[in-house]
């Protein structure tokens, strides 16, 4: 995963952020719902959850000019 978040930097495509930081949280966000699921649940399916996590994490992550297009794809 880091190497990926590194490509995206130097590509370009996210913002210039802590990439350790960056990974860490993604991966504290995928162990949530392993952790939280019996309170997620009533709400959200898996693959619900999971698209909510990750247009919140792309917000933070992607250029501005490009957010649009990988918002799309969810």
């Amino acid at each position: 995963m880091r190497a990926a978040v590194e490509a995206g930097v130097e590509a370009g495509l996210m913002n210039d952020v802590d990439i350790d930081l960056v990974v860490f949280d993604l991966m504290m966000l995928a162990h949530a719902w392993a952790l939280k699921h019996w309170h997620f649940g009533a709400e959200f399916e898996i693959d619900t959850y999971i698209a909510a996590q990750l247009r919140l994490s792309l917000r933070g992550l992607i250029v501005t000019d490009r957010l649009d297009e990988y918002l799309d794809r969810i």
